[in-house]
Parts: structure tokens; C-alpha cells; sequence
């Protein structure tokens, strides 16, 4: 390493600003195009690029060149921060980061998922609620957990409604055997009057047969 490379950077950090991970050797690809970076950081405040690139001609001498990228540009939506470690086929992990602007990946040749775990992992405590975004298949156990709940209010639906036609059906059916009952004794009275009736005319018979034997 010569003189140039240990020459110290001026990231021009803010005087509450201070930086929480360094990484190096990274390569950057996205909406910007694809790219190498020297050093990329992590402050609390900025996520920070450091490229090499020459000043004027081919002769020319190469500097380092700093941009920021303020966090305020990385996407959160109700706590959770979408920055995310996904498996590539290049390379081990990647660190994918969705900004405001478009989604930026980041590529390790060494250490990869260390690196791409502590990035995430930082990036959740600085600006979200510590739960990082999960890949597809969080994505699909919580679909399932809707599902589950949805089913689940059919069920308790299904079973009000099943107690209430029960209910109304045994109502109906009380109903119907007060109506029976009822029925059934008017037809007893009728009956015992009807015998009565008969009873008595058969009395007047006789009697009349009676007296005019007489």
C-alpha cells in the first residue's frame, strides 16, 4: 500500500455524525448504473460512497470522490425498513436497500453475510423498529396467518349462524307441539260433548217408549 492509499479521506461528517460500519471492496449496481465502490459507510446520519476516479486524461492522477446518500432516502413504511439480505448467484449475499428513488443492491466478493447481517441490522435500529423485512417466505407465513384468521371468523360465523337456525328451528318445533296439544284437547271436549249429547237422547227414548206402553 503506498503513501496515497493511506492517505485519510475527509468524509466531511457533520459534528454529531459518526460512523458505525466501513466497508470495502464493494460492488454497486441499480437505477445508477453498475459501479464499483472503494469504501462504502454507514453513519447515522448518511450512507456514504467513496470511489476512485481519475481527475482529467489518461495520465491523469486518480482521487477519491465522496458522495452521500442521506438515510432519510431509504424507504420505511409503518416501522419496517425495506433493506434486506438476498442470495445472488455471483455472489454469496447481497445487501439490497429500496430507496425513495429506486432499489440499489450491494456485492461482497468476501464476508458477504456478515457484512450484508450487520448492514440490515444497523439500517433496522437507526430507522425502523428493530424487525428487518423478511423475504418471500415471511411474506408467505403471513399470508397463511391471514388466511388462518379469515378461516377462522368463517368458523365462529358459521357456528352463530348454526346455533341460530337450531334455535329457531326448536322454537318452531315447541311450537308446533303447543299447537298439537291444543288441538288435541279441543277435539277430547268436542268428543266428550258429542257422548254426552247422545246419552242424553237416548234417555228421552226410552222414556217416551215407556209411556206409551202404558
Amino acid at each position: 500500500m503506498n503513501l496515497e492509499d493511506e492517505k485519510m479521506v475527509d468524509y466531511n461528517l457533520d459534528f454529531d455524525e459518526g460512523i458505525i460500519i466501513e466497508t470495502e471492496g464493494v460492488h454497486r449496481s441499480g437505477n445508477g448504473g453498475n459501479s464499483d465502490i472503494k469504501k462504502m459507510l454507514l453513519t447515522n446520519k448518511n450512507i456514504i460512497y467513496v470511489t476512485n476516479q481519475k481527475t482529467g486524461g489518461m495520465f491523469s492522477k486518480s482521487v477519491d470522490v465522496v458522495d452521500k446518500v442521506p438515510l432519510s432516502e431509504v424507504k420505511v413504511i409503518n416501522g419496517q425498513v425495506f433493506v434486506t439480505q438476498k442470495k445472488t448467484d455471483l455472489f454469496e449475499y447481497a445487501l439490497q436497500i429500496q430507496f425513495v428513488s429506486g432499489i440499489e443492491e450491494y456485492s461482497y466478493s468476501e464476508g458477504s453475510k456478515k457484512i450484508t447481517n450487520q448492514w440490515v441490522s444497523e439500517l433496522n435500529r437507526l430507522l425502523g423498529n428493530g424487525q428487518p423485512v423478511q423475504e418471500q417466505s415471511a411474506t408467505k407465513n403471513s399470508f397463511l396467518g391471514e388466511l388462518s384468521d379469515i378461516a377462522s371468523s368463517i368458523g365462529t360465523m358459521a357456528g352463530t349462524l348454526g346455533q341460530s337456525v337450531s334455535s329457531a328451528a326448536k322454537q318452531a318445533a315447541d311450537q308446533a307441539g303447543i299447537a298439537y296439544e291444543n288441538a288435541r284437547a279441543q277435539m277430547e271436549a268436542k268428543k266428550a260433548e258429542t257422548g254426552s249429547g247422545r246419552s242424553c237422547v237416548s234417555a228421552d227414548v226410552r222414556s217416551s217408549t215407556a209411556g206409551t206402553a202404558v
